[in-house]
């Protein structure tokens, strides 16, 4: 009964968060230490500071491999300045294919600029690329 319930809910996440086309995207932003290795974010809905958000991490290039992403992982930052700044809880990720990963519960506690922070590991190499958003009200 377990496994079924896994599975149910494995669909509902997949058919709400397809990698299909999304109404709002981030500017794609690149790796520094993984050359042709960029990510943007896919949101349906804009995130607001008053209900938890989910979107779609997209990796692209034109010639690696993305089967070969791992340990990728998302967190979220607001930059407060002078060296302070908060996260948030930490989300839930599910890899969807190659280059996509659907994210939930992904709460931006306050209305301003965050920070998506996507680490992840390729072919051995580490690095972590940062996505700036605004969060509304």
């Amino acid at each position: 009964m377990k496994a079924v319930s896994s599975i149910i809910a494995a669909l509902i996440l997949g058919l709400g968060l397809s990698a299909s086309a999304h109404d709002i995207h981030t500017d794609e932003v690149c790796s520094t230490q993984v050359a042709d290795l960029c990510v943007h974010m896919g949101f349906h809905k804009a995130p607001v500071s008053t209900e938890a958000s989910e979107f779609m991490v997209h990796f692209t290039s034109g010639s690696l491999d993305l089967a070969a992403l791992d340990n990728v992982a998302v967190d979220l930052w607001m930059d407060m300045g002078h060296g302070h700044g908060h996260g948030t809880a930490p989300v839930k990720m599910q890899r969807l294919n190659a280059d996509h990963f659907a994210v939930t519960e992904a709460w931006f506690v306050m209305a301003g600029p965050w920070q998506i922070r996507v680490n992840f590991e390729h072919d051995g190499v580490k690095d972590q690329i940062i996505v700036p958003i605004q969060v509304a009200k």
